[in-house]
This record gives C-alpha cells, sequence and structure tokens, in this order.
C-alpha cells in the first residue's frame, strides 16, 4: 500500500529519517550522502514495508523502458550504495532483505511523521506501524467529566502511515486488524497510610488500606491505578512527608514518576477501645497537576469493619472523581483483596510490604504462615510466588501462582487475568502467556505495564523479534508514557538475546539517560548492568570499567543490598576478564556472601559457577569443583535451562583437566543442545570452543577444527569480539599439530591482534607464549626463548599457574634446544611444580614433556626414560592422544638400538599420520632417517597399512 501523496512523507526507521520529497537521510540527526538510484529503492521498499517488491517493479521505476543499460548490476549497485549507507548487510540484514530469485523487503519497523492536522472535536485517530504485517487503527477519545479535562491534551491528530501492518494468518491469507480505541483513562496513585501512633502491631494496616481503596477505586475499570510495587519504588526515590498535604513540585515530581493525575495519601490512629480497636481514618485526594487539594474525608469505625469503612471512604473519592460508584457486583472483588481472618490479613499486608522492599526471604516466612491460617485467599497464593520467584525457585513460584490462579473467580477482570499470564509463562506454556498479555495489553491500553510484560514473555519464549515489534508499538503510545525508559530496557533485552549487541548498548544508553533525569535509581541501575555486558562484549574494557564503577558508587548510594552485591559480582566479571583474578576472586566471594545471605538462589549460583571459573585458571581444581557443582545443582533446582548450560560446559572443562574425557564429552554436548535449542549463539559459541578442546585431547584433529571453525564463525555473525582470540588460538593450535606452521603463526598473531584490540593483557600473554611455541617448532630458539621468557613473569605476577605452566614448558624446551641445559631443568622443574598445584592433568603431560626433554639434553638419559614412560603410561590410560604420541616418539629416539628405535618410529610415525598430527609424523620420520643414516641401514620408507 503506498503513502498517502498529499502528506510530507517523512519515515523514521531505526535511527534513520527518510524525507521521501526532501530526499534526504539522515541517521541520528546527522545527514547521511545516498545517491539517487538507491535512495529512489529505498523510497520504494519504504512504501511497501514488509512486502515483497519484485526486481521488475524497482527497474521500472528507476529506468524508463526505453533506458538501456545492465539492469542487473545496475540494481546490484544499487542496492550495495543503499546497504552500505544504512550500515546494513545482506548475510544478516536488519533493514533490507534479500528474497532469493523474487526481489527485496524492507523488514524493520516503519513510522512515518507527519504534519500536524486539525483537531477533531471529540477523538483523533493514529495509524500506526507496528510491524510489516499488521495495521493498527487506535481512536483516542477524551474523557467529558469537567475534573478528567486535562487529563489528557489531544488538540493535536498525527496520521501515520497506513498499510504497514499486516497479519499472516496460518491459512497464509491477509487480513488487516484494527485494535480497539484507546480511552486514556485518569491514572490515580494511593501513596498510602501513615501510622500516626506508631505502633508496631497496627503498621500492617498501612499496607491492607492501601491495597483495599486501590481495589475499591479500580472497580469497574474507569480509572487506572499505579500499582502498589510502583509506588513503593517511587518512595525510596523521590521523598515525600506522609502526614501532610504533598506540595506542588512534590506533585510533580510523582507525576513524572509514576504517570498518575491524581494521588490519595493520608493516615490513621487505632485506639483501644471496651468495643474493639477503631481506626480513625484520615484520606486526602490531590490533583497531581494542578497541586490542588480536591478532597479532605476523615471517617472512624469498629477494626472488625475495616470493609465498610474503606469502602465508604473509596466511595467518596469516586464521587469527588465524577466516576460511577461501585455497585454490589463489586463487593466480593473489594473484600477479596485481603485475607478474612485478621491474624492472616496482618501476615499477608507485612508479607506484601517485605516483598516490596525487596526482603523475599521474610516475605516468603511471613506468606506462608498467613496461607497456612487462610488458604483460600488467592492473592495470598500470588503473593508467595512472587517471593519465591525472587529467591530463583521458579517451580515453587509455579505451583503458588497455580492456586492463586485456581482460586480467582472473586477477583477483577484484570487480577485474574494478570495471575493466569503469570501461571502461564512460569509453567513455560508461553504462547498461552503470550495470548494472555496481549489480552491484557489491548483491554487496558493506557497500561504499558502490560506491554512491557508481553514483550518481556515473547522475549523469554524464545520471539525477540516479536518483542521487538510490541516495543514499537509502545512507543507509538499516547503521552508520556512511550518515552519510559523501560521501553529502552525490553528493546535491550531483546537485542541482547538476538546476540545484536550494538543494538543493545545504544538501547540500554538511552533508558540509562532517560532514568537518570527522572531520578529513577532502579532502572538507572539496569540499564548500566546491560551497558556492561555489551561493553564487555564488544570488547570496549575502559567504558565497561567506568560504569561499573559509577554503578557501584549508585547502588551504595541507594542502600539496596541485592543491588550492591549484583555491582560487586560485576565487577568481579570485569576484573576476571582483565586477568585480575586476585581481584575477581575479592569481589566474587564478597557478592556470594551478600546473595547467600539474601537467598537469591539464581544470583548464588551465577555466582558461584564464575568463583568457580576463576578458581580453576588458579589451578585450584577441587575448589573450582566444589564451586561449579554447587551452581550447577541450584540450577537444576530452579530449572534454569541457559544456566545449566553454562555450569554443565564449564564443569566439563573441570572434568577434562582432570582427565575424564568421555564424561566432559557428554557434559559439553548435553550443554550445546540446551544452547542451541535456546538459540543462544553466544553460548553456543563458546562451547563449540571448549567442545573442540575434548575433541583434541581425544586426538580428534579434524573434529577439533571443525568446532573451533564452527565456534569462529558465530561469534563473527554476532560480533562476539572478545571471543576471537580464544577461537583463533585454538585454530593456531590445530595447525601447529598438522605441521602447518607458517599458517599456524598468522592465525596466532591473529589471535594476538584481536586480544590487543579487547585490551585482555592475559591472554596476550597467553598469545605470545603460543607465538614462542610456534617459534620453537621452526627452529627460532632465540626468539622462542625471549618470548616465553617474558610471559613467565608477566604470569607469576598474575597468580595464574595454568598459564604460567605452559610459558615455562615452552621456555624449558627452547632453552634445551639452546644446549643450556642447566636452566631448561630449573624451568621445567618449575612447570612441573606449578602443574602439579592446578590439578590439570593435560597441562601437567605438558610439564612433563618439557622435564624429558631437558633432562636428555643434560645427558641424563635413565631419568628421560623413565619421565616419558610414565607420561606414556598416563596419557594412554586417560585417552590423551596426543601426549602419548609425543612420548613414544622420544622414547624411540632415545632407543640405543638402530633396528628397534626404527620400528618404533615407524610405528609413531604410521599411527600420527593416521590422526592428523603430522608434525610428530615429521618428526618422527626426520629421527628415524638419522637413525638410519648413523647406523648405514637403508632408509626404507614405512610400511602402509
Amino acid at each position: 500500500m503506498e503513502l498517502p501523496s498529499n502528506e510530507a512523507k517523512v519515515v523514521a526507521f531505526g535511527l534513520f529519517k527518510a524525507d521521501l520529497n526532501a530526499r534526504s537521510l539522515t541517521k541520528g540527526g546527522a545527514s547521511v550522502r545516498l545517491q539517487d538510484q538507491p535512495f529512489e529503492v529505498l523510497g520504494l521498499l519504504l512504501e511497501r514495508p514488509g512486502e515483497i517488491v519484485s526486481r521488475e517493479e524497482i527497474r521500472q521505476r528507476l529506468w524508463s523502458s526505453d533506458t538501456f543499460v545492465e539492469f542487473d548490476d545496475g540494481l546490484n549497485t544499487a542496492i550495495k550504495k543503499l546497504r552500505t549507507a544504512l550500515g546494513d548487510s545482506a548475510l544478516n540484514p536488519r533493514f533490507v532483505e534479500t528474497v532469493p530469485r523474487r526481489g527485496y523487503r524492507f523488514i524493520a519497523p516503519v513510522s512515518v511523521l507527519s504534519p500536524v492536522a486539525t483537531p477533531e472535536p471529540e477523538s483523533q485517530t493514529e495509524d500506526v506501524v507496528i510491524a510489516s504485517r499488521e495495521r493498527s487503527q487506535i481512536t483516542i477519545t477524551q474523557p467529558h467529566h469537567p475534573v478528567f479535562w486535562s487529563t489528557v491534551a489531544l488538540g493535536l491528530a498525527i496520521s501515520f502511515l497506513a498499510g504497514g501492518w499486516y497479519y499472516r494468518s496460518r491459512s497464509g491469507s491477509d487480513s488487516v486488524v484494527s485494535a480497539a480505541p484507546i480511552r486514556m483513562r485518569p491514572a490515580v496513585a494511593v501513596l498510602g497510610f501513615h501510622d500516626l501512633t506508631g505502633r508496631r502491631d497496627t503498621a500492617w494496616l498501612s499496607t491492607a488500606i492501601a491495597q483495599m481503596l486501590c481495589t475499591e477505586l479500580g472497580a469497574g475499570e474507569q480509572l487506572r491505578m499505579v500499582s502498589g510495587e510502583q509506588v513503593a519504588r517511587a518512595r525510596k526515590e523521590v521523598a515525600w512527608d506522609r502526614e501532610d498535604t504533598l506540595e506542588k513540585a512534590s506533585l510533580t515530581k510523582l507525576r513524572s514518576r509514576l504517570g498518575s493525575d491524581y494521588v490519595v495519601i493520608g493516615a490513621y490512629t487505632v485506639v483501644d477501645s471496651p468495643a474493639g480497636p477503631q481506626i480513625r481514618l484520615d484520606v486526602r485526594l490531590q490533583d497531581a497537576r494542578a497541586g490542588e487539594t480536591l478532597l479532605e474525608e476523615s471517617d472512624t469505625g469498629n477494626q472488625s469493619e475495616l470493609f465498610a469503612l474503606v469502602s465508604h471512604t473509596g466511595q467518596r473519592l469516586r464521587d469527588r472523581l465524577g466516576i460511577d460508584r461501585a455497585n454490589g457486583d463489586h463487593d466480593a472483588q473489594i473484600r477479596a483483596s485481603l485475607p478474612k481472618n485478621v491474624e492472616a490479613a496482618r501476615l499477608y499486608s507485612e508479607g506484601v510490604a517485605q516483598l516490596r522492599d525487596g526482603n523475599a526471604v521474610q516475605a516468603r516466612d511471613l506468606l506462608t504462615k498467613a496461607i497456612a491460617i487462610e488458604p483460600e485467599h488467592a492473592l495470598s497464593h500470588a503473593a508467595l510466588a512472587e517471593a519465591w520467584t525472587m529467591l530463583g525457585y521458579d517451580s515453587r513460584a509455579s505451583q503458588e501462582v497455580q492456586l492463586a490462579f485456581n482460586l480467582s473467580q472473586d477477583l477483577s477482570r484484570e487480577t485474574k487475568l494478570s495471575i493466569e499470564g503469570r501461571y502461564r509463562a512460569l509453567a513455560h506454556d508461553y504462547p498461552k502467556a503470550i495470548e494472555i498479555y496481549r489480552k491484557l495489553r489491548d483491554l487496558y491500553p493506557d497500561n504499558i505495564d502490560y506491554a512491557l510484560v508481553l514483550a518481556r514473555v515473547q522475549n523469554k519464549g524464545g520471539l525477540p523479534k516479536d518483542a521487538l515489534l510490541t516495543i514499537a508499538t509502545m512507543r507509538q503510545i499516547p503521552g508520556t508514557a512511550s518515552h519510559d525508559p523501560r521501553i529502552d530496557l525490553a528493546e535491550a533485552s531483546a537485542a541482547e538475546t538476538l546476540s545484536d549487541f550494538q543494538r543493545s548498548l545504544q538501547a540500554a544508553s538511552v533508558a540509562a539517560v532517560k532514568a537518570e533525569s527522572e531520578g529513577r535509581t532502579q532502572v538507572v541501575l539496569e540499564a548500566r548492568a546491560k551497558q556492561i555486558w555489551d561493553y564487555d562484549r564488544l570488547g570496549d574494557f575502559d567504558k565497561a570499567m567506568a560504569a561499573a564503577k559509577s554503578s557501584v558508587e549508585l547502588a551504595k548510594a541507594s542502600g539496596n543490598e541485592r543491588e550492591m552485591a549484583t555491582m560487586q559480582h560485576t565487577m568481579g566479571h570485569l576484573e576476571y576478564d582483565q586477568g585480575d583474578l586476585p581481584g575477581a576472586v575479592r569481589d566474587y566471594e564478597a557478592a556470594l556472601r551478600e546473595f547467600r545471605k539474601l537467598g537469591a538462589l539464581w544470583d548464588t549460583a551465577s555466582c558461584a559457577h564464575n568463583l568457580g571459573v576463576v578458581y580453576q585458571d588458579q589451578g585450584l581444581t577441587q575448589q573450582a569443583r566444589t564451586y561449579m557443582e554447587e551452581a550447577l545443582r541450584i540450577q537444576r533446582e530452579i530449572n534454569d535451562e541457559r544456566g545449566v548450560a553454562s555450569d554443565l560446559d564449564d564443569l566439563s572443562n573441570i572434568l577434562l583437566s582432570t582427565g575424564d574425557l568421555d564424561a566432559a564429552l557428554r557434559m559439553k554436548q548435553e550443554a550445546l543442545q540446551i544452547f542451541q535449542k535456546l538459540g543462544n549463539r553466544m553460548g553456543e559459541s563458546i562451547t563449540l570452543g571448549n567442545l573442540a578442546e575434548v575433541y583434541l585431547a581425544k586426538g580428534d584433529l579434524a573434529a577439533a577444527k571443525d568446532s573451533y571453525d564452527h565456534s569462529y564463525a558465530l561469534k563473527q555473525q554476532i560480533g562476539y569480539k572478545r571471543g576471537y582470540g580464544y577461537s583463533l588460538s585454538g585454530i593456531a593450535n590445530i595447525l601447529i599439530l598438522q605441521d602447518k606452521l607458517a599458517e599456524a603463526q598468522t592465525t596466532a598473531n591473529q589471535a594476538l591482534a584481536a586480544r590487543q584490540e579487547q585490551k585482555d593483557e592475559s591472554n596476550i600473554q597467553l598469545s605470545r607464549a603460543q607465538l614462542a611455541e610456534i617459534a620453537l617448532e621452526q627452529g627460532q630458539n632465540d626468539v622462542s626463548v625471549s618470548l616465553a621468557g617474558e610471559t613467565t613473569k608477566y604470569f607469576d605476577k598474575q597468580h595464574a599457574p595454568a598459564s604460567s605452566t605452559y610459558s615455562y614448558a615452552v621456555l624449558a624446551r627452547g632453552l634445551a634446544q639452546q644446549g643450556k641445559s642447566g636452566e631448561a631443568l630449573t624451568n621445567a622443574q618449575r612447570s612441573l611444580t606449578i602443574s602439579k598445584q592446578t590439578g590439570d592433568l593435560i597441562t601437567n603431560f605438558g610439564s612433563q614433556l618439557a622435564l624429558a626433554e631437558s633432562q636428555a639434553a643434560a645427558g641424563q638419559k635413565p631419568a628421560a626414560v623413565h619421565t616419558l614412560q610414565a607420561l606414556q603410561s598416563r596419557a594412554h590410560a586417560a585417552g590423551v592422544v596426543r601426549y602419548e604420541l609425543e612420548a613414544r616418539l622420544r622414547l624411540a629416539e632415545l632407543q640405543g638400538d638402530g633396528a628397534s628405535a626404527q620400528r618404533q618410529l615407524d610405528e609413531v610415525h604410521r599411527d600420527a599420520a593416521a590422526r592428523g598430527f603430522l608434525l610428530i609424523a615429521r618428526k618422527a620420520a626426520g629421527s628415524r632417517a638419522q637413525i638410519a643414516a648413523v647406523a648405514h641401514v637403508p632408509d626404507i620408507p614405512s610400511a602402509r597399512h
């Protein structure tokens, strides 16, 4: 469908705006140069977003019938120039998709920025392009009561692109769907009630009264009630005196923070009497826009008649707001907001208060007691489900929310649907959860929270692209809601799931700026956490560390213990990435203590996992295994598949280091299957690289090379630059063993360059140690010794025993080749001593090989033979093919008898060549030729087998 010809056509997509009349393209306000023909192609695609535009249609638009050109070349050039201007890729398109043998399609969400139209007296219509397959028409009706008149300013009508959103039904036909009209309801925030007596035994009434009053005012769905959770968060970020009428400045902040048109605030007093406790309730209704007090109401009643007292107050507020009184049908909903039993109501209210303060353990205990007294109260089960979720027990949360759903018959339609959506999501019934939250969004389109949850569930359910389309609709909601920083956070999460870290970073940065300007500390911290992650994955460690440090300070200032622990955990991650292992241990352990104290299981598992990784790098295998197994146990308990996959991958690294290759292989294959099922390409890429190490240990060089190649390709696709060095270094290692030394040197240098770009100092030194090994195999002993010597000093300072072991082994072998047998022995012994501390069997094999070569160079043949025999036996038992072959080669070279040595070398050559270990095969052939020459035995080629 074409753009209306009588409108100025300024089309927005991503960061770009294209003025189709002025033929100009901008990105973030900066001009982008684009020639006429590529711009013409862009305009044609933007007129029909989501549709295939055939090559013939483009030809007719660009070239008239009497123009003779090489059409294919011309069109290909125009498309290439367009993609270059947009920063797009044919292989990974974000904007222009090639449809083979048919044409092209514009796949990004599109909106048209049109001129201001004349206001309509009653309503306006927006045609909002919310995806490429369905059109949504939104009508905004104005309230008519005088109190409402300034709720929504609707003087301007905005026309958007017609024909953008088509929904492809399962039958394949297209249908146009129009959304229900949006009625912008007045928003009311109940800020809470202050106990003027300060009695601890009646403090629970503050939460109870507020919740009942919210239910009372929300009955009939004429008002949009700001949730208690949002109010609790705002209380930490916007200070107000709960006893007095709010000043206009405070009201303005609250309106900005909560999107509320009105606020309800008040106090209560409990006085004991012979007839039972008497409650005096004082309530004030204020207009958050004008700063005026609209109603002050006081009422008194017996605590046993709390429902009647709150209901009467609620009716007075409804009258002042000009909405219909709640009828008898709503009484059951209002009564269901609290347990009937007073003690259960107290426990429930205290539990909810603890939940809103982030104290999940205390909330769990209180709510469990409330349910024991009154098990039929639905909202108690729903709140307990939330507590279990915060503690990481999704399975228990699922059980509780199912009970809430089964007991929800007396609740409002909105609350029942919310509970069901939560139930379906926790049960991993994502299609049904998405259906429920879409219904909530459509029923209550002025409440952005439902759209946010819908996007989150779509992302969690493996539909991040659908989540991005939902996010696009939120940006078109009238009023300030469309600028909510949580929308940008939702986009960052979806982009991260798609491994589009650049887009995630951009969205998170926008969210951080918006949230900071609004004083929304929690959202700022969430946004910065995503920025840190994205900077880390994109390799900008300086910015990641700067963001982390500022987040630590902000978390401390907020007094939020969980956020402080989270930021310490993040600092540990960055310190680990920069090779500061002691620093990483310090921050990980501090965070782990706090997470355990808070009972935060998911965070505990994540932190224990990372601590296990660091301990493994430090060579503390048993400690590493203990922490990793703790993480795996928790992740299985809370049913976190992604966490389970990560734990399996890293725990199998420990098994690999101890020589249990079969178990390591099974674990890695299980981890890989989980990551592939989840569509987690980063996890898949990392596991593929680690899987290659198992294949290498088992002697399957072809499988190892294929796994490394696949890992590197995936990392390139998703832009995971930090991982490039790992894959390239692994590939270089395979090339060394395949006797492709020049190619190995090139690849190792590429790994070094990738790590230098990331400022990854620890791995930079590891790459230099690898280049030292390559130089050694190329006969450049001086170069090898120089490089290896530098790396040993670095790793000693960093307390990185696994890397130190490798560097000292390479250094010892180089010194042995130089004839410096004494120094060689010293360094080989140093390598062996450190390797024994690590408990890493394969690293230890490398140290034993270096020691044997040093012993042989020093003329200590019996000692060398003894070392090699032990190495051969242990490598054979563990199934580590390379070191068994290396040991056999050196033993054959040390044999005194020419015929026996040649026979053994023949066998080594044959077995090594069959396995693809061509460097060992070449050495075996060379040694055999030397022995044959000395013994004057003809050098007969090895028999073929």
